[in-house]
Parts: structure tokens; sequence; C-alpha cells
């Protein structure tokens, strides 16, 4: 069995989050869209955070569409606010249900889609239980996947190794530190991709 590399496995995770990611934003869509058609009218503050929910996912999926093309490292960062809102939207999104009085177990999905899931406090939690961690892995990923690319958002005159070199020393004694530093750097990277 072939073994899969770096990139693959980055590009699998990727996928399979990315995916995860897809089927909240179309279990959104699809409860809001009932929403909209349904006999009672929904909650303004629901179809608010419903339809920013999924501007988000589509923000993000832009953003990381982008880091996957070219490795920006803008991309990179677009990529993580978009994910860090996801998370806050969800948490925010989920403690309002179940925080919300408006119950009614009897009420069937077609009828009022918003307040069954209200009725069902287990729901949002679940989502919540799932999509926050799985938010977070994600932008864990992309972090250590832009590092691991050497994407950074600084010139290499604003590197650590440039900026605390002492004063005292020149521009050449600077040059060489910095140099010898990428060196080293460029010989863990070749080490950890031969155990890979």
């Amino acid at each position: 069995m072939a073994t899969l590399s770096r990139q693959q496995k980055y590009g699998l995770i990727f996928l399979v989050g990315w995916l995860a990611n897809l089927f909240l934003c179309c279990l959104v869509a699809f409860v809001l869209v009932r929403a909209l058609f349904a006999v009672a009218e929904p909650d303004h503050w629901v179809l608010v955070s419903f339809w920013t929910h999924i501007c988000l996912f589509l923000g993000f999926s832009i953003a990381f569409l982008l880091f996957l093309l070219f490795n920006n490292y803008t991309a990179v960062i677009f990529a993580t606010v978009f994910t860090v809102c996801q998370i806050l939207c969800v948490l925010i999104t989920s403690l309002t249900i179940i925080a919300d009085d408006d119950s009614n177990p009897s009420i069937g999905f077609s009828k009022d889609p918003i307040l069954w899931i209200k009725s069902r406090h287990w729901l949002p939690i679940l989502f919540s239980v799932i999509f926050i961690p799985l938010f977070a892995a994600q932008i864990f990923l992309i972090n250590r996947y832009a590092a691991h690319l050497g994407i950074s958002g600084g010139s290499k005159r604003n590197t650590a190794a440039y900026s605390s070199a002492p004063t005292g020393q020149s521009g050449e004694e600077q040059l060489n530190i910095v140099q010898q530093q990428q060196h080293h750097h460029e010989q863990l990277q070749h080490h950890d991709n031969l155990h890979d």
C-alpha cells in the first residue's frame, strides 16, 4: 500500500474538513429555506444568524481556495478569520437557541422548523460539540500547513534573527547571521521531509 506524502495528507484532511463544513452549511441552508416557506414567520435573529453562517462558509471557501492555489499569506489570514467567525456564529446561535424560552415539543418541523429546533435543545448542543472542534482543528491545520510551506507575513528583514542581532554589529555580520539561520532552517526542513 502506497504511503501518502505530507502534502497529500494535508489535502485529504482539508477535504474532509471542508466537506464537513459544507454539510453543516447545507443543513443550515435547508432549515433556512424551510423556515422561509413555513407557516410561522421565523425570528429575524435566526435568519440573520443562518445567513451569516452561509456567508462565512462562502468567504472561508474562497479564502481557502486562494490559499491552496497561490500559497498567499493574506489568504491564510482570511481563512483563519472566517473560521474564527464561524466558531463564534455557531456558538452564539446555539446558546441563543438554547436560552430562548419559546418551546413547543408537539410542533412539526414543516410547520415551524426554528421552533422545532428550539424545542430540542440537544440539537444545537450536538452541532456545537461536533463543529466547534472541527473549526478549531481547521485553524490549527491551516496555520501548520502554511508554516510548513514557509509562508509568513513579513520580509526577511523582519525576522526574529535579523531584529535580534545586536545593534553594534555591521550589516554584513547581521546578514551572515541571517544566512546561517536560514541554512539551519533549510536543514531542519530537509530532515523533516526525510522522516515523512
